[in-house]
């Protein structure tokens, strides 16, 4: 590998190390949110929680197979 291609490929696993702990955070947050919710019953917090959490699991595993694809290809 060139200096160059080395350099890329280091700041591709840094950037899917970054979704992966953006995502983390992003889930605890939500988890913080939904435990802390004293919203009415009929707007079940656990459940939007939930169903956001699936979206930023979608999200962190588009990201990374989009990374992943880049740095498969240097």
């Amino acid at each position: 590998m060139t200096p160059d291609t080395l350099r890329k490929a280091q700041t591709l696993q840094d950037q899917i190390r970054q979704v992966h702990l953006d995502a983390q955070e992003f889930k605890t947050c939500l988890n913080l949110a939904a435990m802390r919710s004293k919203s009415d019953p009929r707007f079940d917090a656990h459940e939007l929680a939930k169903g956001l959490k699936t979206i930023v699991e979608l999200w962190e595993a588009k990201h990374t197979q989009q990374l992943q694809k880049i740095y498969d290809n240097l």
